[in-house]
C-alpha cells in the first residue's frame, strides 16, 4: 500500500513562506490536482502535469536534506490524493523525526489522516478567490480542535473588504478565540515588490478598523517568498 505512487508536481526545499512558521527551512511536496480552480490561484500549474512519485523517490530527496525536520504537504488540493494516509504513515513511521504540515483549501474532511498530522494549515476559500468555501467541512476541522485533537492555524486570502467582512462572520460562527487566524493580501496581478506591499498595506489598515476582531489570535502576514522571489514556481 505504501509504495503506491502519488501524484505530485513538484518537491523542493525553500522557507516557509506563510503561516505561524514564517520563515521556518522547510521542505515542500506539491501534490498534483485541485477541486476547485480558484481564479486567482498562485499555483495552477499544479492542477495538471502530474508525475507519477513512489514514496521511495521521496525519501530519497528527504536523505539528501538531512538538516531540514519540517514537511509541507501541499497542492493544489493534497486530501484529493488516494493513498495520502499510507504515504503519511510511511513519512512518519521510517524516517527521522519530522513536523508535518497538511495545506488544504478546507473542501474535504477525512478523519483517518488526523493521527499523522502536526498542523492542518485550513485555507477557506473566499468570494475574493472565485470560490465558495465548506462551512461543514471548516467546522469538523475546528471541532477537531477544540477537543484537542489536532493542531491548526486558519489562513484567509484577502482580496476586498467583501472577504474580510465574511471572515468576520466565519470567525463569529465557529468560536475561534484560541486558533491562529492567518490573513494575507491576495497577490493576484502583482508584479513588482511594491505592487505586493501597497496591497499589505491595505490589508493592515482595514484589520486595524474591524473592533470586533479583537479577542481574536489575528495575524496580519504577507507571503514573505513572493517578497523575496516574486511569484516563482519551485520556491
Amino acid at each position: 500500500m505504501i509504495n503506491k505512487p502519488i501524484q505530485i508536481n513538484e518537491i523542493f526545499y525553500s522557507f516557509q513562506g506563510e503561516g505561524v512558521f514564517l520563515g521556518k527551512p522547510s521542505i515542500f511536496i506539491r501534490t498534483t490536482g485541485c477541486n476547485l480552480h480558484c481564479k486567482h490561484c498562485d499555483t495552477k500549474y499544479s492542477w495538471k502535469n502530474k508525475k507519477l512519485i513512489t514514496p521511495g523517490d521521496v525519501i530519497d530527496f528527504l536523505n539528501n536534506v538531512t538538516h531540514c525536520d519540517n514537511i509541507v504537504i501541499t497542492g493544489g488540493e493534497p486530501l484529493l490524493q488516494k493513498d495520502l494516509a499510507g504515504f503519511l504513515s510511511l513519512l512518519t513511521s521510517s524516517l527521522r523525526p519530522f513536523h508535518i504540515t497538511v495545506e488544504t483549501n478546507c473542501t474535504l474532511f477525512k478523519e483517518e489522516l488526523l493521527e499523522y498530522v502536526d498542523l492542518w494549515s485550513l485555507s477557506p476559500k473566499l468570494p475574493g478567490m472565485g470560490a465558495t468555501y465548506k462551512p461543514a467541512v471548516l467546522k469538523s476541522f475546528l471541532n477537531q480542535f477544540q477537543f484537542g485533537e489536532i493542531s491548526t492555524q486558519l489562513k484567509f486570502v484577502v482580496e476586498d473588504s467583501s472577504d474580510l467582512k465574511l471572515v468576520n462572520t466565519i470567525l463569529h460562527k465557529n468560536n475561534c478565540g484560541d486558533v491562529p487566524i492567518i490573513l494575507q493580501p491576495n497577490n493576484h496581478g502583482v508584479k513588482t515588490t511594491s505592487q505586493y506591499l501597497k496591497k499589505y498595506k491595505w490589508l493592515v489598515e482595514e484589520v486595524e478598523k474591524v473592533t470586533s476582531f479583537t479577542g481574536y489570535n489575528i495575524r496580519v502576514l504577507p507571503q514573505m517568498h513572493v517578497l523575496t522571489y516574486g511569484r516563482r514556481k519551485g520556491i
